[in-house]
C-alpha cells in the first residue's frame, strides 16, 4: 500500500473509506470531539464489510447522532485500589508506590479522581523525581481550582523539556489538522 499525504480531514476520512470499503475491521476513534468527522466515519458503517466494528471514545454523549443503531458503553472511573496501581506503574514501575511516597501518591490518586489518563500522565511525570518535586507538583495541583484535571495535564507539560514541548505541538497540530504556526 503506497504512503499519501492527506491535509484535509474529509479527504482523509474518503481515502480511509476507499482503501478498507467491504473489508472486515476494528475501527477505534479515540476522544472524537469532531461531530463531522464522526458523522463522516461512523454514521453509515455500511461502508465496511460484514462483522466490522466502529467503537468511538469520548467525554460528550451527545454526539451520538443518525440511526441510534449504537450501543452505548459508559466507562467507569478507577476505584482506590485499581487507582493507585495505574498509578504506581507510571510513578513507579511498580504496582505498589514506594514506601516513602505512599501518602504523597495517595494525594494525587485522590485528586486524579479516578480518570486513567490523569493517572497515566501524571504519574509518568513524577516518574523518578525527587519528595521535594513531588511536594511542587502537588502544591501546583492544589492551587487549581475543582480540580480540572486539563490544567492538571498542563503541569505535566509545562515540565517537559523544549524539545519534547515542540514534538508534542507538532502531534497535536497534525491530529487537529492545523500547522504549528496557525
Amino acid at each position: 500500500m503506497e504512503r499519501a499525504s492527506v491535509w484535509d480531514s474529509s479527504r482523509g476520512i474518503e481515502m480511509i473509506k476507499r482503501r478498507l470499503r467491504l473489508k472486515k475491521i476494528l475501527l477505534i476513534l479515540d476522544d472524537v470531539d469532531d461531530k463531522e468527522q464522526l458523522e463522516f466515519l461512523a454514521e453509515e458503517p455500511g461502508w465496511c464489510g460484514p462483522g466490522s466494528r466502529i467503537i468511538v471514545t469520548r467525554r460528550d454523549k451527545k454526539v451520538v447522532t443518525g440511526n441510534n443503531n449504537y450501543n452505548i458503553y459508559e466507562a467507569e472511573k478507577l476505584n482506590d485500589d485499581d487507582a493507585l496501581m495505574l498509578f504506581s506503574q507510571k510513578a513507579f514501575k511498580n504496582d505498589q508506590p514506594a514506601v516513602d511516597f505512599v501518602e504523597l501518591s495517595k494525594h494525587v490518586v485522590g485528586y486524579a479522581n479516578g480518570l486513567p489518563l490523569a493517572l497515566e500522565v501524571i504519574g509518568s511525570f513524577l516518574y523518578e523525581r525527587s519528595i521535594h518535586e513531588w511536594r511542587g507538583a502537588i502544591n501546583r495541583m492544589n492551587e487549581i481550582p475543582d480540580g480540572k484535571i486539563i490544567d492538571v495535564l498542563r503541569i505535566s507539560f509545562d515540565g517537559l523539556h523544549e524539545s519534547d514541548k515542540k514534538i508534542f505541538l507538532d502531534i497535536a497540530c497534525f491530529l487537529k489538522g492545523f500547522k504549528k504556526d496557525q
